[in-house]
Order: C-alpha cells, then sequence, then structure tokens
C-alpha cells in the first residue's frame, strides 16, 4: 500500500527522468560487465547496472536533479561524469568511451560537453524548474507559476486557472499533482489552493502527449512535489503586501471624468509557510512536509448601484483564506524497489465565488465558498524484474468538495436578473454542494530488448479510472424574476389569458431545486479503462522512432434521483396547472426517477506517431516530428444536465401580472414557454443523447527544430497545428419525428427569416442582417446532446523558445507565440460547456464561419523571464509579458412587429445574432513587467535569512472595463426597414472597473 515512486510511475505517468546510453571503448565497440553507479543528492540511496553484450545502459525514474555518472569495467580506467542535469519528463542520452589501462586502473573525471536536448520524446514540452520557480516575482498561487508556460494563454491576463494551452479549450488540459487530477470531474475547473513552495519542478506537455501519459486533448502539466533529502532542514516563510504597499495609478482628475468606477486592486495578502524535511532513516527513507496559511482580500469591479425599487447596494471586497498542508515519505525499500507515499490535505474560504465577481453582481446576489476541502493520497510501487524488465502500479485518489452558499441576507429572496442592463439583484442562484472523487490504479511492465537490429524500449499498461461528482442544489424561494432596462414587464402589457384583461406581461423561470438541503443531489459516474502500447526505437545512431496506440473504453451514467418540492408553492401551482394536463409530469413536485447507468459508452482508439532526427549527428540539433489524435475528457456536467432531475436546471414562463403589483405570486397567470418537458419522463429523457455520440477529437501535427548552444542554453522553434471536430452541443431535436431541427435547412418551414437593417450610430455604420424565428407549427424545445457537424476549431502555432538554466550568474526563459485561433465554437470556458446557443437556433451562426476568429485568438503571446546574480550575492529577476487583445464584435437583440409574427406564424422569441464576424475588432493588447529583488543573509551557523522585494506593474500600465458593445435591442417596424426603435445596451460606452496598481510585495525566508 506504501509502495509508489521513483521506479514506479516512469511508464505510469512519467513524472521522472531517465539517462541512457551505451558504453563501448575507443574503438566503438561496446563494453560487457561495465558495472555503472548514479547517484545525487535527490537520489534516494545509490543506483547500479551491470552492461550486457550490447553495452547499453538505462536508468529510469530519475527525479530531477543533478547526478553522477561514474563507469568501472575490468582493463579500463574508470570513467566519472559530474554535474549530469535531469528534468521531469526528459530522456538524457549519454553514450561513454572508456579508456584501456594498459598498467593501473586511475579515475578519470570526463569533461566533455553533457547533452541537454532529449533524442526520443518527439513531442514539446518544457520544465519550469526550481531555479525558475524560485526567483519569479508573484509565485504564491497556481496560476501564478503557470503563467510562464510557453503558449499558455488566460482568459483574464496576466494570470487565470482559466487558460487554453497552444488552442485547446479551456478546462481541456489536465494538470496533477504527483500524479493526482486537481481538474474537478463535474466542470473539469482546476482547484486553486495548491501551496508553491512545495513544487519542485513542473512540466507542461504542450503537444505530442505520449500514450503513458493520462488522456487530455490539451496540455498535459504534471507538477512534481518536492521529496526530502538527506540532510534535515527547513524554512519559514512570510510574505505580505497591501496597504502602503499597494497604490492606484489613477488620478483623482481621471476618476472624476470618468464618474469614479472601482478600482480593483489588492487590500493585503499575508501569507505563513513552514517547510521541514531531512531522513528518517539515510540513504534509505526521506520525508517532506509542508503548512501554509494564507489571507487574502482585494476590491471588486461592483460599483454602489440601486436597483429598480431604488434600494441600494454598496461596494464589497473579495476575501480569502487557505490552509494547505502535505506529507511526503520516499524510500529506497530494497535495491530493486523504490517506494513513496503523498497526503495533502488542503482548504480554502472565499467571501464571495470568483465566478461572480462582475461589475453587475451585488454581493446579495452572489454565492461565497464555505470551505473547499481537497485531499490527495498518491501511493505505488515498482519493482525491478531483472536489468531489463521493470513491473510498476499506482492508486491515485483524489477528493475535492466544494460548498457554496447564499449571501445570508438573501436566504429566501427570489433572484432578479435584468436581460437589458446585465445586472442581478434579490439573491444569487441557489446553494450548491459539489463533491468530485477520482480514483486511478493501474500496472504497466517496461522491456529493453535488442531486435531487428534496433534496441527498443517496450512499455505495456493497463489503466483503471473510477469518477464520481455530485451535485446538490436547494433554494426556498426558485423564482428567476427577468426585468429588462428596470421594466419588470419583459414583455410590456398583454391580454391575459385568464382574465381576458389588459396586464403587464413578463417573464420569469423557477429553479427545479428543491426548498430543502438534499432535496435534489444528482450523482454522475464514469468508469474509464485504458490499454496502452508504446515502442521507442533508434534505427542507426541518428534516428529514432515513437509508436503508440491507446484504448480507451469509458461507461458514463446517471444515479436514480429522488427530488423533494421545488421551493415556492406557487411553482408547484404553476406546474399542476399548466404542465401536468399537458405533459403529464410536475416537474417541480416530488418525484422520483430511475438511473442511466449506460448514458454515455465511448470506445476510443489514439494512435501516436513521432520521429526524431539527429542532423549532425552530435545530438545538439535534432528535427522532431509527431503525430497524434486526441479524444476529449467527459464533462460529467454534460451527463446532469441532459437528465431528468437536472440540479441547476430551469424552466420559464410568460407572467401575468392580474393585480397588477409588478411582483410575481401565486395570485397571478403562468404560462409556460414553448418548451417540451416529456424530458422529466423516463421514456424521453432516454433520448437525450443522441445514440451516435462520439467523443469531440483534437488531430494534431507538430515539427521541432530544437538546438543545443552549450549544456545550459537551449533554442527550439516548433510548428502546431490542431484542429478539433465532433464537436458537442445540445442540440435541438424532435423527439416524435426523430431528427434535428437547429439550423434553417435542416428542415423546411420550421424556421421563419426576418431581414431587417440595424442602423448605426457614433461611428458604427448601419448593418443589414437576416435572423431567424421558428415558426408555429415548430416542435417544442426539445434538446439533446448530439455531435455537431460544421461546427470547428482551427489552431496554428509557431513557437519559440530559449531556455539558459542558471549559471554564470544568469538564467533565461523566453517564449513568443504567434499563433491563429479560427473556427464556430469557442475556447473559453463558458463556451466549452456544451450548453451554448450553437445548436439552438440559426441565429448562433449568423456573420460567423469556420474562418472566423475564436473568443481566445490571441496573435501574440511572449513572456520573457530572467535572473541576474549582481554583485554582494543579490539577485535581480524579472518578468515580462505581452497578450494580444482577444476578438469581439457587435451584437444585437431583435424584436420583430407583432403584425409581422402573426402573418408569418411566427412565434415570438427574441433573436440575439453578431452584426459583424467575430475578429473584427480586438480588446486592448495587455503587457506586464514584474521585478524582484532578493538577497540571502548568513544569521547562524546554519541558519540564512532570505529577504526578496516584489514590484508589480512596473510599467504603470492601466486600463479601464469600457463596454464598446452598443447590443441592446432592435424593434423595426417592418421586415427590411431601417426605420424602428433602437434600445441601447445601457453600459454602453461607460467604463465599468478600472485596473491599475502598482504594488509592492516583501517576502522572509528563514533557512535552517
Amino acid at each position: 500500500m506504501l509502495l509508489t515512486a521513483t521506479a514506479s510511475l516512469e511508464a505510469a505517468v512519467k513524472l521522472d527522468g531517465s539517462v541512457k546510453g551505451r558504453i563501448t571503448d575507443k574503438s566503438g565497440q561496446p563494453v560487457e560487465g561495465a558495472y555503472i553507479y548514479l547517484s545525487s543528492p535527490s537520489l534516494v540511496g545509490l543506483r547500479y547496472f551491470l552492461t550486457g553484450k550490447n553495452g547499453y545502459y538505462y536508468f529510469l525514474n530519475l527525479p530531477s536533479g543533478s547526478y553522477k555518472l561514474a563507469v568501472e569495467a575490468p582493463g579500463f580506467h574508470t570513467a566519472i561524469i559530474n554535474d549530469i542535469r535531469v528534468e521531469t519528463g526528459k530522456t538524457l542520452t549519454l553514450p561513454v568511451s572508456l579508456e584501456a589501462a594498459e598498467d593501473q586502473e586511475e579515475e578519470r573525471v570526463l569533461l566533455y560537453p553533457l547533452p541537454a536536448l532529449d533524442k526520443e520524446n518527439p513531442g514539446i514540452s518544457h520544465v519550469l524548474d526550481r531555479d525558475i520557480l524560485n526567483h519569479i516575482p508573484r509565485t504564491k498561487d497556481l496560476a501564478g507559476l503557470l503563467q510562464l508556460a510557453p503558449g499558455l494563454n488566460p482568459e483574464t491576463p496576466p494570470r487565470d486557472l482559466n487558460f487554453s494551452v497552444n488552442g485547446s479549450a479551456v478546462g481541456s488540459s489536465l494538470v496533477t499533482f504527483s500524479g493526482n487530477d486537481l481538474n474537478h470531474p463535474l466542470n473539469l475547473t482546476l482547484a486553486r489552493n495548491i501551496n508553491p513552495e512545495s513544487v519542485e519542478e513542473i512540466e507542461i506537455v504542450n503537444a505530442g502527449n505520449p500514450v503513458e501519459n493520462y488522456s487530455t486533448s490539451g496540455a498535459f502539466i504534471k507538477i512534481i512535489p518536492r521529496n526530502g533529502q538527506n540532510r534535515s532542514s527547513g524554512q519559514l516563510q512570510f510574505l505580505g503586501t497591501g496597504g502602503n504597499l499597494t497604490g492606484s495609478l489613477w488620478s483623482q482628475d481621471e476618476l472624476n471624468q470618468m464618474e469614479s468606477p472601482p478600482i480593483v486592486k489588492d487590500r493585503y495578502n499575508l501569507d505563513f509557510d513552514l517547510a521541514l524535511e531531512g531522513s528518517i532513516l539515510p540513504d534509505r527513507v526521506w520525508y517532506f512536509t509542508n503548512f501554509r496559511y494564507n489571507r487574502r482580500a482585494r476590491s471588486t469591479p461592483f460599483a454602489p448601484w440601486r436597483d429598480p425599487n431604488n434600494v441600494p447596494y454598496p461596494m464589497y471586497s473579495w476575501k480569502a483564506g487557505d490552509f494547505t498542508s502535505l506529507f511526503r515519505f520516499t524510500s529506497q525499500v530494497t535495491a530493486e524497489i523504490n517506494a513513496s507515499i503523498m497526503l495533502s490535505f488542503n482548504k480554502n474560504s472565499q467571501t464571495v465565488d470568483p465566478e461572480f465577481l462582475t461589475p453587475f453582481n451585488p454581493q446579495i446576489a452572489t454565492l461565497n465558498i464555505a470551505g473547499q476541502n481537497l485531499f490527495l493520497l498518491s501511493a505505488s510501487g515498482g519493482y525491478k524484474l531483472n536489468q531489463a524488465t521493470q513491473a510498476s502500479l499506482f492508486l491515485f485518489y483524489t477528493r475535492d468538495s466544494l460548498p457554496r452558499r447564499l449571501d445570508a441576507k438573501a436566504e429566501s429572496n427570489p433572484r432578479y436578473v435584468d436581460l437589458g442592463s446585465g445586472y442581478s439583484w434579490g439573491s444569487g442562484p441557489f446553494n450548491r454542494d459539489q463533491i468530485g472523487e477520482v480514483f486511478r490504479a493501474g500496472a504497466s511492465i517496461t522491456r529493453f530488448q535488442t531486435f531487428l537490429k534496433a534496441f527498443h524500449e517496450l512499455v505495456a499498461g493497463a489503466e483503471y479510472q473510477s469518477t464520481r461528482a455530485d451535485d446538490s442544489v436547494w433554494k426556498s424561494s426558485n423564482l428567476i424574476h427577468y426585468y429588462l432596462n428596470g421594466n419588470p414587464y419583459y414583455y410590456g402589457t398583454g391580454v391575459s389569458p385568464e382574465t381576458g384583461n389588459l396586464v403587464g406581461k413578463g417573464l420569469v423561470g423557477f429553479y427545479l431545486a428543491s426548498a430543502a438541503r438534499d432535496g435534489l443531489l444528482q450523482r454522475a459516474t464514469s468508469h474509464r479503462l485504458t490499454l496502452y502500447l508504446h515502442d521507442t526505437f533508434n534505427l542507426g545512431r541518428r534516428l529514432n522512432f515513437s509508436l503508440g496506440l491507446k484504448f480507451e473504453r469509458i461507461q458514463s451514467g446517471l444515479a436514480a434521483v429522488y427530488k423533494g418540492i421545488s421551493g415556492t408553492s406557487f411553482s408547484f401551482y404553476a406546474g399542476e396547472a399548466t404542465i401536468r394536463p399537458v405533459y403529464g409530469v410536475n416537474p417541480y413536485s416530488a418525484v422520483n426517477y430511475p438511473s442511466w447507468d449506460n448514458m454515455v459508452i465511448w470506445y476510443n482508439l489514439s494512435p501516436r506517431l513521432g520521429l526524431v532526427f539527429d542532423l549532425l549527428g552530435t545530438g545538439k540539433t535534432l528535427l522532431k516530428g509527431s503525430f497524434g489524435r486526441y479524444p476529449d475528457n467527459i464533462n460529467l456536467s454534460y451527463l446532469m444536465t441532459f437528465g431528468p432531475g437536472w440540479a441547476t436546471g430551469y424552466h420559464n414562463f410568460y407572467w401575468y401580472d392580474e393585480n397588477q403589483d409588478g411582483a410575481a405570486d401565486i395570485d397571478d397567470t403562468f404560462l409556460p414557454l414553448p418548451e417540451d418537458y416529456r424530458i422529466h419522463l423516463k421514456d424521453y429523457f432516454l433520448k437525450r443523447v443522441s445514440p451516435d455520440l462520439k467523443a469531440p477529437q483534437t488531430t494534431e501535427w507538430t515539427a521541432t527544430l530544437e538546438q543545443q548552444l552549450s549544456e545550459m542554453f537551449t533554442l527550439s522553434l516548433s510548428y502546431i497545428s490542431r484542429t478539433r471536430t465532433r464537436i458537442l452541443e445540445d442540440v435541438l431535436y424532435d423527439p416524435d419525428a426523430d431528427r434535428e431541427w437547429y439550423s434553417a435547412d435542416q428542415v423546411a418551414g420550421l424556421w421563419i427569416p426576418f431581414s431587417t437593417v440595424v442602423p448605426g450610430q457614433s461611428g458604427y455604420g448601419e448593418v443589414p442582417v437576416t435572423v431567424y424565428f421558428p415558426s408555429s407549427g415548430a416542435p417544442a424545445f426539445f434538446t439533446r446532446l448530439s455531435n455537431v457537424e460544421g461546427l470547428k476549431q482551427k489552431y496554428s502555432a509557431v513557437q519559440l523558445v530559449a531556455r539558459k538554466k542558471m549559471s554564470d550568474n544568469w538564467q533565461l526563459l523566453a517564449s513568443a507565440t504567434w499563433s491563429r485561433a479560427q473556427g464556430n465554437a469557442g475556447l473559453s470556458r463558458l463556451n466549452a460547456t456544451t450548453l451554448t446557443q450553437l445548436a439552438n437556433s440559426p441565429n448562433s451562426l449568423v456573420n460567423v464561419t469556420t474562418g472566423s476568429r475564436l473568443d481566445l485568438d490571441r496573435p501574440w503571446i511572449i513572456k520573457v523571464m530572467g535572473t541576474y546574480r549582481l554583485p554582494r550575492d543579490f539577485y535581480l529577476s524579472a518578468l515580462f509579458q505581452y497578450l494580444s487583445g482577444t476578438p469581439w464584435a457587435r451584437t444585437v437583440t431583435v424584436v420583430p412587429p407583432t403584425s409581422w409574427l402573426e402573418s408569418h406564424q411566427a412565434q415570438n422569441i427574441p433573436a440575439t445574432v453578431y452584426l459583424e464576424e467575430p475578429g473584427s475588432r480586438r480588446w486592448p493588447d495587455f503587457h506586464s513587467l514584474d521585478l524582484r529583488l532578493e538577497r540571502s543573509f548568513r544569521v547562524g551557523q546554519k541558519t540564512r535569512l532570505n529577504v526578496a522585494i516584489d514590484v508589480l506593474n512596473v510599467l504603470g500600465k492601466k486600463y479601464g472595463l469600457k463596454d464598446l458593445n452598443d447590443g441592446g435591442y432592435w424593434y423595426p417596424e417592418g421586415e427590411g426597414s431601417s426605420a424602428g426603435t433602437r434600445i441601447y445596451s445601457p453600459s454602453y460606452q461607460k467604463i465599468l472597473a478600472l485596473y491599475g496598481t502598482r504594488s509592492g510585495q516583501l517576502t522572509f525566508s528563514l533557512k535552517f
């Protein structure tokens, strides 16, 4: 149970590095019977190898660090090579030529240049080592560590855990910590509370992910925790910022001219950290343990505001607290077995969930995070059967519990949403508990074998993964009341179908959430069986091939659900009066829903091909190429959305205010919108997944030229091409006719076109546009999960990376990525949910083509991080980032005249469309420069104090969040007309929030 790590994980997740080579004499003939010893401060104990007839040797599963290699053979001088640098995921090829000993054998230290390039891995990966992580400014969170990764594109610069890597969709990149998943299985969002001080190294596999690694269609990011060491030591660290160390860059005159929008800035950040490491048994059992407590606060982009009833809402701050702990034990059990175990527990609380931090949400309309708990366990074991064969086992378990609660003042309030201004008030959506569990277990065998005149490394493995996600929601008032620019009647007035009176006509909705806790708990599960084969072999001395094949069977489903009565009583009565008589079901009543075990079954076959060609035969100039197909991981939120329980679901109603009091209540009349409520019946919700559903697929090609300039300095120039197809969406589907009808040309007569000319103003010209409305004979809205033909994402990039490791008093990591992201299905977190409008009507693709720029398209991403050692042992580090602005396009919501709707028998469902192709306009570019100055002082015989000063945003970059989209509504007088009423977005031309502070950060580290 307690076996893991260094010898075991190479074939499972590749968390370590390798050193390989061949022992020959001066004539190039292999030396049999050579003893090779490998040692390092990073390695528990000593590794050894005895060469056979072919002279090959290989050391796998080496923790990152500096190594010493010694080679002894009868009749030869002993060869010693020092300072061999091993990195995570890298294989160093190190041939050794022994010198014959004519008389007495002696030790000879070989000083020839060491290799720095990986001759076996055809993919593209980059390592953030300890030197980089120690000196980077602003590192006290996971987003701060990952911001250096080449090709990483944050949704919100300069750093964000919602990110794309070289064209991947947000959430598709898999992040692990010691092999444990950090992506929540429900929605693939990342756990935030990882302590940077426990990290030894980070490898980012941008492209060419080998079959041994976990399945992902994006990047695979491996965070490696520290192992411990023979010598006992510790570190006590404090970081502080805020107060007088943080100042706004906006003058009072500037603020007065902009009606004083809120300035978003850090208020304080206090961080305490303790790390201890050493040996329980020298050269046998090591330990590393870490504890951290962190408190943070910053202002938010919300400005004081009054709702339509003149209730004031003040500004507020976001506050958070973290506690993290980690325990890791690493052991050399015997000469053949290496072992370790890791346990980690982390807790995070936040006054406001960051998802709700917008200029339009007062605190009463948000949720708080009431103690997110993250538990990680990793345990594995490896056994060296003989010189040529190694077997491994591993087990990883992750549990992420995320409770979110309504504001205490909003427990019994309805939720109000103004669809014109974008503001929300009253309360947040609902109380919510989400729990995710991931269990992985696997085994693999690695075999080295010479056949067909080539030396092969063969890996065969199997893996089982079980994933569970629970989603529980509840709220005493489940009403959603939609306003339009301050008016509670979204549709103005209308004739009540109940009384015949002319009354206010509005739009309301009711969440399905139960009134009581645990009254609606939906559980989704997924089981994955993986089998893989990988062969790496060389043809001659200069050409290496990599061939891999992975097979997966994924079976996912939903557990049975009991749903209690939903929220307010009049949602139940509205369902009884208007839905049950037509469909035989009331979604707001108490009901039992059966399980759906085989909701999705996927069979995936993923090939990987790669080659590495040593152009000059020196190992210093490599040409690499790779091809691979990568299926998406299943997102369990997909399943829950299409299940009958639908924990986060709601239905909308036309509301007739019979008593004219402006509030929806039990005395009013409610009529459901044209939805097909049979989705809550077993015979019909089983139709909500296409029987031909396939996993979305990314096809990837790469080509890379790598050049070693010295042992410490390398350059790489890469071309990356990715195309993602078979994209999933919830599509309009007619269960009675068994056909999809989201496109205007799929079924004749179901979509009625309406042409109009939207007038221009303030530099915007008039725009002719055609929108579509469902006919009165169209089926009621019923959606299912399906692959949408025609949706596509295409990414291509050229990426230059320069890496100079710390030597001669300086280090550098610089990358420049020039790219193009095109298609008609976005990459952002919201657009990656499958719950967009892309397949709900033809309007979503008006003015959008497969050549349109995607929402996270940034033509240039440039990152430069460097450190220089100044006189008197001062270290100066700088981090510069430049990111091109992302695309945006104007939109409008078209509401045709009632006379046209009646004459064309079309339904009155407002249509929102783009007025121009995405990519026609861009948000401003972003750039920033952060500096760090630090020095270490001796304060005792074995104690040192390190003092660091960070200055963030040295260049004084500031920008305002200005709404440039006139948006709003267009009410034309007739078809083809440019005459009518245009109501612009209330936030148009307004600066909603200001970003621009320069801050200092102090760090004190006592090392003992």
